[in-house]
């Protein structure tokens, strides 16, 4: 959680990246009934997820991580100018408020803010792109 309040942005994707992964907030592909059964024909190994990849331990690290100031740090992390950045800390803030139990301790560390933050941040970018909206 040290690494979050360094401003070093050359580890701030690779922190994030962390964080992504053991909250196991990243896309996950779905894998239809068509493909599997192509894929068992051609003799095609499919990917599969870990066993640690399962919702309980999922919640587990994510409980960890919580006790060990994760929402602290992602308010630090959240400042950042950095999209991908931005988009990957929205997903570890929507993996940790999944549970109701981190909700609280999520408002009172200051995850709303930084939300509110990042949503603003991609409004301001795509009025500019878009210019102002019409209704």
């Amino acid at each position: 959680m040290e690494l979050a309040k360094a401003k070093d942005s050359s580890l701030l994707y690779g922190v994030c990246q962390t964080l992504v992964n053991l909250t196991n907030t990243f896309d996950k592909p779905e894998i239809p009934d068509e493909m599997k059964q192509l894929g068992e024909f051609a003799k095609v190994k499919l990917p599969k997820f870990a066993e640690k990849d399962g919702e309980e331990y999922v919640k587990k690290r994510i409980r960890k991580l919580v006790e060990e100031g994760l929402i602290s740090a992602l308010v630090n992390l959240s400042d950042t100018e950095s999209n991908t950045s931005r988009e990957m800390i929205s997903r570890v803030f929507t993996g940790i408020t999944g549970e109701q139990e981190h909700r609280g301790i999520t408002v009172q560390q200051g995850g709303v803010k930084a939300l509110m933050s990042l949503a603003a941040q991609k409004h301001r970018k795509r009025s500019r792109l878009c210019g102002p909206i019409r209704g």
